[in-house]
């Protein structure tokens, strides 16, 4: 679910860039066994560093413009004005966004022209800050990825899309099953859902709209009951909206998990 969850995310054939291997191999099954969202094009950012995988997205119709000699000869180098190492994922990643066509739309409510990736370019939320090399100011998050803008004066949420992935789209099935037994890359692949419900509440209590906040708190607590830092972020936004009957209670429960996970320390 997970896995179909990031792939879902991504609108029709669209690319995502994908950080390593829990984030990657499980879409892979899910394109290749059931045959879901075929459409998508995964880039991986680990394998992006050589060249018979470039070689490969671009048969399969990612925007590279380079032929295959020109791809054997990328090498990682350091770059003279920052001295930081560039590396050829580095190069590929800037190389696939810039090729990617741009499509003008124009904003039937406002009449704003509007320039947008076309197809449109994601990446995975569990992408690290220096693995998007500059375009943070460009993302603005969906749910479990964030979409790539042509523009940097945005919002960092979009508010609408995140709320219908993460409360009418994604599959959360098992999640609060007790016999399914959870790893410690599963659970902390599952604080990406944490991290999403948080980042939307906190979009709804800056615009002091407490009913959709308190709404996206008690929907992140029934599906994460178990995770210490839901049930932390919870009391807090419970208390900042005054049902201090649920506050304890909570800190409670996030203290007993946190004792759970890390049982040797005080």
């Amino acid at each position: 679910d997970y896995a179909f969850n990031i792939l879902d995310s991504v609108d029709k054939n669209g690319i995502i860039f994908t950080n390593g291997d829990n984030d990657t191999f499980p879409l892979w099954f899910l394109q290749a066994v059931p045959k879901i969202r075929t459409d998508v094009r995964i880039v991986n950012l680990s394998l992006l560093n050589t060249p018979w995988y470039i070689k490969q997205i671009k048969r399969m119709g990612v925007p590279i413009n380079m032929t295959d000699e020109q791809i054997d000869r990328l090498r990682p180098h350091m770059d003279p004005t920052t001295g930081k190492l560039v590396r050829v994922q580095d190069i590929m990643v800037e190389h696939i966004i810039n090729n990617t066509p741009v499509r003008v739309e124009i904003d039937s409510a406002t009449g704003d022209t509007n320039y947008v990736l076309d197809p449109p370019v994601f990446f995975a939320v569990t992408v690290a800050p220096e693995n998007k090399v500059g375009y943070d100011p460009y993302l603005i998050m969906e749910g479990l990825v964030y979409r790539v803008l042509t523009t940097k004066n945005h919002p960092a949420v979009d508010i609408e899309k995140m709320r219908y992935n993460l409360l009418n789209r994604y599959k959360y099935r098992g999640l609060t099953d007790t016999t399914i037994y959870k790893d410690e890359n599963a659970r902390k692949l599952l604080q990406n859902y944490t991290t999403g419900f948080i980042t939307l509440a906190y979009e709804y209590r800056r615009q002091n709209d407490t009913a959709n906040a308190l709404e996206v708190i008690d929907k992140m607590n029934e599906l994460l009951p178990f995770e210490w830092r839901a049930n932390s972020f919870s009391a807090e936004f419970n208390s900042w909206a005054g049902r201090w009957d649920k506050v304890d209670s909570l800190y409670q429960i996030a203290l007993h998990h946190i004792k759970r996970e890390h049982p040797m320390e005080k």
